[in-house]
């Protein structure tokens, strides 16, 4: 149910394509840790909490109701508002969720609590962004606190020195943060994903290291 990983928003996956893509940003964003779970949309209208849904794909149609107890329940702000969320299970309930549901990644974990509403506890949602309200790239989140809303950690940016030094810092937060994440949102005119330093993927290489000829069996390796 969530295997489709397609993305929402385009990905720079090495420091030279973020590099092409953002070295002339002046202005101010966020560069925001990209969690790695179930993306939820919660809507509000005249401060009132209407209804949660998925995104809509078919991939992940299912009830998500039962995480109205893990947002607010109004807001200070009367027109009609989409807080788009993603929910996931921290690192540090997984464990039980892999020994219980059988889970292999916290991904899936999110679909298992889901179906078991006496275990909607263990799910975390977070808030990265507002439709239908105008708020500047680099004050959403603080926005969405004040309402709140749980939010991913972040840091203001303004250049693309700023954007490394940022990425940088997310980085080596990585391993301790307690959300699964996959890599990092630059926010600020245009919303890319960052998938470098530690979330950068390998590049592996293939070469000869022998010949061998067995003409008798008519093979060539």
């Amino acid at each position: 149910i969530l295997a489709d990983k397609t993305e929402s928003i385009p990905s720079l996956n090495t420091e030279l394509e973020v590099q092409t893509e953002l070295q002339y940003f002046e202005g101010h964003g966020t560069l925001s840790m990209k969690h790695d779970g179930f993306n939820v949309q919660v809507n509000y209208y005249k401060g009132k909490l209407v209804n949660i849904m998925t995104r809509g794909r078919s991939c992940d149609a299912m009830d998500v109701s039962k995480l109205r107890s893990r947002v607010p329940a109004e807001i200070p702000v009367q027109d009609k508002i989409k807080i788009v969320c993603e929910c996931t299970v921290s690192k540090a309930n997984f464990p039980f969720c892999a020994s219980m549901f059988g889970n292999v990644s916290e991904r899936s974990a999110v679909s298992s609590v889901l179906a078991k509403p006496e275990y909607i506890h263990l799910l975390d949602v977070h808030a990265f962004d507002v439709h239908g309200y105008e708020v500047k790239p680099e004050n959403k989140f603080e926005l969405l606190q004040s309402w709140g809303f749980q939010t991913p950690k972040f840091y203001k940016v303004n250049n693309y020195n700023e954007i490394m030094m940022a990425m940088q810092y997310l980085s080596e937060a990585k391993d301790s943060y307690e959300s699964p994440t996959d890599g990092a949102v630059f926010d600020g005119g245009k919303r890319r994903a960052l998938r470098i330093m530690a979330w950068e993927e390998p590049i592996y290489q293939s070469f000869v290291t022998g010949y061998l000829e067995q003409f008798n069996l008519y093979r060539i390796s």
